[in-house]
């Protein structure tokens, strides 16, 4: 009996779609690992689905943005043109939101010292002024030998023009045994016919770079609990990309991490806008064909071709903190996993998580198995002493429990959702079309006022 497998991991969910290739029939299936990776789970998963004798294997995953997002990475290098090693640094975002003296960029996640110049020109019209000097080069490899640097991201200036000097760095430099990244490798197909921006394809260079090697571990271990049941002739592929194109460079790293929103784009976004509701992240897709050329990362915006979408400020491990505004609301600070909801006993400070845990929806089955757990009352009880103890904050609220005063905090960050997704939309009819998937879909589709789309429906999809 053979399968046909489609795997889509978050940071604590498995997505599973099994097609047996003989009788066509199919398992879909989905887990929620709150207290480890959904790696390490992979081995339960396919223990209790009994799946054996495995011909394709299509990984979805997000994981190299949210790699990049925590600055989970690897040594890596940039060779960017000379004269601009501290350009990116300097155009980098603004962290502080409020005006300040004392403004600060969000960090660079490779350090200044590892960005290195190369000595080299090509010009606006693509003609190369100076070529790379091989001497200059054997100087580089042996800096980045002595960083014990693995990846390494090449950013000439107008490299989408002529890749000339790119490519003789990386003839060069792969002999020697380092993974080479370049930006001219970097293009969209909406941006045929000209030049992709440059620091957007830079920082698609730098960013695969930087988390290729933990992106690659994980990866590895993923084969290796498949490895026993896959057939010898197994095709394993991201998306429609195959394996090897990754390993090979052909394909940017940072791309496939869009993979998820493409086939929610393909299946259900065709008519109306979709808010996917996961554990991980909150992700609003503008439907209707739409695209974008870019993701705005905390560095600036990155070039990556994708289905229109945003992610929202509310997200599932936003915390609660106090603002200028209410005693108790919802913090600007972006939250992972590693803090975690307060009802996994993951930390001391509520987060959107908990208070729809407190309001779970018995549909969002593989979330309220999870929360029904006895193992997970000490938890609940922690929830809801520290949200009685938030009552002090307010005037009002004396009367209200625990509960309910979790309950009026989730209303108002659903509420706080509902004029994100307006604003993004701009359109109140399309607003009204909105349509609400993933493993919190249940939860959420009443406040948000949207519909349930049909579980079969999303991915990942096997052919």
């Amino acid at each position: 009996m053979s399968w046909s497998i489609g795997l889509h991991l978050g940071d604590h969910l498995v997505d599973i779609v099994a097609k047996n290739l003989e009788d066509r029939s199919t398992v879909k299936r989905r887990f929620f690992f709150p207290h480890t990776n959904a790696e390490a789970a992979l081995g339960l998963v396919l223990q209790e689905l009994n799946l054996n004798a495995i011909s394709r294997l299509m990984l979805m995953t997000d994981l190299p943005i949210r790699l990049a997002l925590k600055c989970y990475g690897g040594e890596s290098a940039v060779l960017i043109t000379s004269g601009f090693e501290n350009w990116l640094e300097m155009t980098s975002p603004i962290k502080t939101p409020n005006f300040s003296s004392t403004a600060q960029r969000f960090p660079m996640p490779i350090e200044r010292e590892l960005f290195f110049g190369v000595t080299e020109r090509v010009n606006a019209h693509g003609e190369i002024e100076k070529s790379v000097d091989p001497d200059d080069l054997e100087f580089l490899a042996a800096k980045l030998q002595l960083n014990q640097i693995k990846n390494v991201a090449v950013c000439l200036l107008h490299s989408t023009l002529n890749n000339q000097n790119e490519r003789a760095i990386k003839e060069y430099l792969e002999p020697k045994g380092f993974r080479v990244h370049l930006s001219s490798a970097v293009s969209t197909p909406e941006a045929v016919g000209f030049a992709v921006d440059e620091k957007e394809r830079f920082w698609t260079a730098i960013l695969s770079a930087y988390v290729f090697e933990m992106f690659a571990n994980r990866i590895k271990k993923i084969q290796a609990i498949f490895e026993p049941i896959l057939e010898s002739n197994a095709v394993i592929t991201f998306g429609h990309y195959p394996l090897s194109d990754l390993w090979n460079g052909q394909v940017p790293l940072l791309q496939t991490a869009n993979l998820f929103y493409e086939q929610l784009a393909k299946n259900i976004a065709g008519n109306g806008p979709v808010f996917y509701a996961g554990t991980d992240f909150f992700a609003l897709l503008h439907g209707g064909g739409r695209r974008q050329t870019s993701w705005n990362s905390p560095w600036g915006p990155v070039a990556l071709s994708a289905p229109a979408h945003a992610t929202t400020r509310i997200r599932p491990l936003t915390s609660l903190a106090k603002n200028f505004i209410s005693p108790i609301g919802f913090s600007s600070e972006y939250g992972t996993y590693d803090q975690g909801p307060m009802i996994f006993g993951r930390s001391q400070v509520p987060t959107f998580f908990d208070l729809m845990a407190l309001n779970i929806n018995p549909k969002d089955e593989c979330i309220a198995r999870k929360i029904a757990e006895p193992t997970i009352e000490r938890g609940r009880r922690n929830l809801i002493e520290q949200l009685s103890a938030y009552k002090r904050s307010f005037t009002d609220v004396h009367s209200l429990t625990g509960e309910e005063l979790g309950a009026r905090l989730f209303e108002l960050g659903c509420e706080i959702l509902r004029d994100e997704i307006h604003a993004h939309l701009l359109d109140a009819n399309a607003a009204a079309k909105l349509q609400i998937c993933g493993p919190l879909a249940a939860t959420l589709a009443k406040p948000l006022r949207g519909r349930l789309v049909d579980p079969a429906l999303e991915p990942p999809c096997i052919d």
